[in-house]
């Protein structure tokens, strides 16, 4: 049991916590995984992935970086195994050529995430998933993968405004399909993007995807003043957000536990989208 004591001229408080110990904690290991496969169109294919860990481990599985659920062709299962591994496969039925892309299966616990991932190509034309629409916070770095389907695959390029990329320093382009570009700025990097996959044979496939830079908030510097208050006495201040994209969720807090209207004195009040205030109507020890 740890105890904490708090005293000064006027009051004093104390708080404990527990520490209990359980039992061993291991974080997720895949231990059997699929191997990239390339084949025809036609046949089923049965992916798997066995993990352990204890607590024992969910798993998940993606293509392209999207969740697959049981729906249509695919099917996902699992079970325990008795030495408490989870074997975990997926099922696709008749695979077709814009089945093929980048398949991973994610172990996941409390503890900790493991994952395995590994291609599957499978013989057609060009084919690329759609992207949904991507936000970013202004001054991050941007990093998406087309989801090309198809093989083989001679080249993958990225447009923007018919124009190929790279464009400029910020901008990387891979050969395996994957755009990065550093330090978006809405100005200059918000845009509707292209992604080109074409094969020998001169067929191609194009796929758009619509890049949003949000601004993140910025808080207006507050204080409560420099002179000195007394017991009894009430404050006000106000929460300016001048900048950031709306919809803003302001929240208070005090020494890192959040204010609650009604309570201990405090008044909240939303003024406008950009704005709250905090008022203390009799102020206390407890309100330093």
């Amino acid at each position: 049991m740890y105890q904490c004591f708090v005293r000064n001229d006027q009051e004093s408080a104390e708080a404990s916590a527990e520490l209990k110990l359980g039992g061993r904690f291991d974080p997720p290991v895949i231990r059997q995984a699929f191997q990239e496969e390339t084949m025809e169109p036609g046949p089923s294919v049965f992916l798997k992935c066995v993990a352990g860990g204890n607590p024992t481990p969910e798993i998940s599985w993606e293509l392209d970086g999207k969740k697959i659920a049981n729906i249509d062709r695919y099917q996902v299962g699992q079970y325990v195994t008795v030495n408490g591994d989870v074997v975990s496969y997926l099922n696709i039925t008749s695979v077709h050529a814009n089945d093929g892309g980048l398949y991973k299966c994610i172990a996941k616990s409390k503890v900790g995430v493991a994952e395995h991932s590994a291609k599957l190509n499978v013989y057609g034309l060009p084919y690329i998933r759609q992207m949904e629409k991507k936000a970013i916070v202004a001054g991050e770095t941007l990093i998406v993968t087309c989801p090309v389907a198809g093989y083989p695959i001679d080249s993958i390029v990225w447009e923007r405004d018919n124009r190929a990329l790279p464009i400029n320093r910020k901008q990387k382009v891979f050969p395996n399909g994957t755009l990065i570009i550093e330090n978006v700025e809405r100005n200059s990097d918000q845009a509707t993007y292209t992604c080109v996959a074409k094969n020998a044979e001169g067929y191609s496939a194009r796929g758009s995807l619509e890049v949003q830079v949000m601004v993140s908030p910025q808080i207006q510097p507050f204080d409560f003043g420099e002179e000195p208050v007394n017991t009894g006495e009430i404050a006000a201040v106000f929460c300016l957000i001048p900048k950031g994209d709306l919809p803003i969720e302001i929240r208070w807090t005090l020494n890192s536990a959040p204010i609650i209207t009604g309570e201990h004195g405090f008044t909240l009040s939303r003024m406008n989208p950009r704005t709250s205030s905090l008022n203390i109507d009799s102020l206390e020890a407890r309100h330093r």
